[in-house]
This record gives C-alpha cells, structure tokens and sequence, in this order.
C-alpha cells in the first residue's frame, strides 16, 4: 500500500564528538590511523506535531575524505568539520517532504565543490550524516524501517528523480523484498598488520585476537579484504604469503586506496602477480573484486576508459572513493569498470540509486566499511547493509578498536541487553561484535527504526565539533 510522503521541519542540529584510539596501527592509502574523531550528529525535527530525535555518526578517519598528502590531519579537519556544518545549516528546512529537503541539502553541500573547492567527497559526507539522522528520526515517526520508508512512497523520492535511466520505477522494486538477517564478515588485512605470530611483536594488551591468524582462527573466517601498497616487490610478496595463511576456499577483494599512478601500471602488477603460478592458481580461486586502484582524481578519464578496453579479460574492478556524486556510478560503468562499494559515509539515498544502477546492470555494489563503531554507526551500517541484500561486508572498525571500551560501561551492556545476538560481553566492562563462523546475527536490526534500539543521545561524548592537536576525552 502506497503512502502520501511525510511532511516535517528540521528544528535544531547538534554535534558531539570522542576522539578514539586504536587497539593498533591501521595503514591504508597513504595514511596510518592510530587515532581519530568520532562524531556524533543530533537532528531535532517536528513530523505530525511532535518532536523526534534521529541520530548519526561517523569516524572520521585521516586521508580518506581528502587525500591530500601535503597535508597534515590537523590541516584537514577544520574542512571536515566545514562540510558538516555547513549541511546542519541547510537542513533546517520548514515542512518539506524528504525528497524535498534531500534535493535541497545535496545541492547546497555540491556547491561548497566550486572554487574554492572542497573535494566532492567530503563535501557529501555532510549531505550522508545529516540525511541518516533525519531518516532515523522519520523512521521512528512513522513507525517504518528503512526499507519501508523508501518503499511504501513515504519519502516523495522517486528513483528516476535521481538516475533518469531508471523510468518510471519504485524503490520497491529494487530494494530485496525481505532484508538479509545475517552477513558474511570480510575481514581488513591492512597494510601493517601482523599475519602471523612471527608478526605480532607489540600486541595490544587486551584479550581480542591480533595477528590474521589468530582472527581467522578465532572467528572461523572466509572473507577477506587485502589493502595494496602499490609498490610491486612489498605486494607480491604479501600476497604470496597470505595465499599461504589464508583458508584454502577463501573469498577476498584487493583494495589499493588509490595507490596506482594509472590503469596501465595497476595491469603491469596484475601480470606480473600472475607470473607466479601460486599466485596465479590463488588470484583465479579466490578473488572477488578490485577496489579503487587509481586515485579519485585518475579513476572517471578518458583514458582510463581506454587502458580498461584495451586489457582484456581483466579482472573486475569497482570505485569507491571516486564514488562521489549520483552521476559517479553511471560515468563508471560506461568507462568499463564493474560497480561500485556501498559506505554509509557516501550516502544513503546515493546508495539506493547504485542499488538501482548496479541491479539493473547485472553489476557488483559491495559493502565496505569506514571502521565503524557502536553504538550508532555500526548499527546504522548493518542495518542498511541488511536492506540492500549485500550479503558479504568489510569489517574493520571491530578488529582496530576494542568494540565500546572508549565509552562508559552502559554503553556496552545497552547493546548486550537490545542485541544479544550481535554482542558479547567484553572484560572489564563493554560489547564486541559477536562473530560466529565468520558471519554476524543481523535480523534483530531489521525491526528497530534505523537499527538503533532507542533515540537516547550515547554517553561519553563532548560537546561540538572536534578541534585541530586532539587529546582523547576519554580512555
């Protein structure tokens, strides 16, 4: 049954933050995190003459919005906090329909793109936080989850408003008709992380596996992501050691961060990896995808088009940080590249689009992960994962951080009360992600507005938004 779309006005926006450690170094790209901002949004709006509180947050990790290498992390936040605030600004709108206020909000945030530029990804990362909260406030006003908010006609937003190839076509018809209530863990392998015990010379001091193999053994992995240097001899040897270490039947991707100059350097690799009949046997047995080789700024160019058409047979390769914009996924797929990654970060209303774009092309559309974290954003991830069907998703932000323990003790056990089956008590006092035969339990999300348990604003957080030469808040 067809539903007129909700009317409301965005009220206030509030932001929290916690700066966050990690358990150990996590290298990608051309960035090591071993601490960073997580931030929380707080959307205040009024639907049917009352008011909801919708939630949203987000780590913000170093080098990933911006890959500026010139740059210190100090010298980028201050455009990361202008890009959420400058959405805040645009989301106070009076009595809109969702679809309204979303045209509204993602064109003021495309205009910070215009000289002076800000990157088009983190000027939409503010378009995403404050889009998920409010979606997490109207879920709960009318008594929907995500999937049903889009589907029943209560957003206003029609697929064809956003990709005009789409037709005449409803978000029920590319959204699966019952979510996904568990997914397959795909497990970060980062660029200094240790493989093996022979590896782990300065393990965490906490009670969580550190090394890939004791993950693997410890939750019975069989997916993996493995993130690429881009410098041939440190890869291939890498490589040839976790075809070593991994599961024989293992499934992985290989993600460069944008590490490669051009396509044409990326395929030298490929041919040379392929050289190697180990590597070779293990590349054909188990590889799923290749994520992001160039850089965001290389990925959507004629030539890169051109160097894809002339490599034949290559290997799938999707974008992901050069997932950017709505007309992103389309300029992709026409230069020859296989899909695209979902991340919450990028957008939800863009991810329904590249649902659409990637179902209707027989194309891939991943999930990948942004080291989320509970109590919100992880919670958020999983649930919209559930929703587009993607039954296999990056997880990281449980192996690099020690699940709640940088938030007060109620946090954790909120979470082992609501969600019994996602989380597991974790000494002295927090939550873990409860991985069993390398899957996570996620139908209990699929009933909770946007799934969170309840709207209550998380305890352990300070005031505003994060200021440049950090010290944490809490340990």
């Amino acid at each position: 049954m067809r539903s007129h779309p909700l009317t409301f006005t965005v009220d206030s926006v509030r932001f929290h933050h916690a700066w966050i450690r990690t358990r150990f170094p996590f290298r990608y790209g051309i960035a090591t995190m071993t601490q960073a901002p997580h931030v929380l949004a707080e959307v205040s709006l009024t639907c049917a003459n009352r008011s909801w509180t919708g939630l949203s947050a987000e780590t913000w990790v170093p080098k990933w919005f911006s890959k500026r290498p010139d740059t210190s992390y100090d010298e980028d936040l201050p455009d990361l906090c202008r890009a959420v605030s400058s959405a805040a600004s645009a989301a106070l709108q009076p009595h809109r329909s969702f679809a309204a206020w979303w045209q509204h909000l993602y064109a003021a945030q495309s205009d910070l793109i215009s000289p002076p530029a800000m990157p088009a990804l983190l000027a939409q990362m503010g378009t995403a936080m404050l889009e998920r909260a409010v979606l997490h406030a109207l879920t709960q006003a009318s008594d929907s989850t995500f999937s049903s908010f889009f589907s029943s006609g209560l957003s206003g937003l029609a697929p064809d408003s956003l990709r005009p190839d789409l037709g005449a076509t409803s978000w029920h018809h590319w959204l699966p008709a019952q979510p996904l209530g568990t997914l397959t863990v795909r497990h970060t392998v980062g660029l200094s992380d240790p493989l093996d015990a022979s590896d782990a010379t300065s393990p965490p001091d906490d009670d969580l596996p550190h090394s890939l193999a004791d993950n693997i053994r410890a939750f019975d992995l069989t997916h993996f992501k493995i993130k690429l240097s881009g410098h041939l001899e440190t890869d291939t040897d890498r490589l040839l050691r976790l075809a070593a270490i991994l599961p024989p039947h293992a499934r992985f991707t290989l993600d460069a961060n944008e590490n490669f100059p051009d396509i044409r350097v990326f395929h030298d690799h490929w041919i040379h990896w392929n050289s190697h009949p180990t590597l070779a046997s293990w590349l054909d047995r188990g590889l799923l995808f290749i994520e992001q080789p160039l850089h965001r700024d290389h990925s959507l160019t004629d030539a890169t088009g051109k160097g894809l058409a002339a490599w034949d047979h290559h290997p799938p390769v999707i974008i992901d940080e050069a997932d950017a914009s709505l007309d992103s996924l389309p300029r992709a797929l026409a230069l020859g590249y296989s899909g695209t990654s979902h991340k919450n970060c990028k957008g939800l209303v863009k991810g329904l689009a590249n649902l659409a774009s990637t179902s209707a092309a027989g194309a891939i559309l991943s999930g990948e992960d942004l080291s989320n974290i509970g109590p919100v954003a992880l919670l958020q991830d999983l649930a919209v994962m559930n929703a587009l069907g993607i039954p296999h998703i990056e997880r990281n932000g449980h192996h690099y951080f020690r699940g709640t323990s940088m938030f007060p003790p109620t946090t954790g056990q909120h979470l082992i009360t609501n969600l019994p089956d996602l989380f597991a008590p974790a000494s002295p006092a927090g939550a873990v992600l409860r991985i069993h035969h390398g899957t996570l339990n996620t139908a209990a999300l699929n009933l909770l507005p946007m799934g969170l348990p309840n709207p209550a604003i998380p305890a352990g957080f300070s005031p505003g938004l994060p200021i440049p030469t950090p010290q944490p808040t809490i340990s």
